[in-house]
């Protein structure tokens, strides 16, 4: 018998790009409900192929999530 509990719930993936103060390029996913996580996020940078792996985090609320894509959109090295 197949689990009826994610019937009718709605999760979503998203990919998005991303350019810091330095013009360093960013591949950002963020997955709802996944691995424990409310907002799973995986950032890649793509200045080599492939993509470097830079970080992997995971958020409770949409908020904290823009907090974060915010204060990596604003560094600088």
């Amino acid at each position: 018998m197949k689990d009826k509990g994610n019937i009718g719930k709605v999760y979503f993936n998203l990919d998005l790009n991303l350019r810091d103060l330095d013009n360093k390029e960013y591949l950002i996913e963020i997955t709802e409900n996944y691995e424990d996580d409310k907002f799973h996020v995986v950032v890649f940078e793509t200045e080599q192929t492939p993509n470097e792996h830079y970080a992997t985090l995971g958020f409770n609320t949409e908020k904290q999530v823009y907090d974060y894509l915010k204060k990596l959109q604003n560094q600088q090295q």
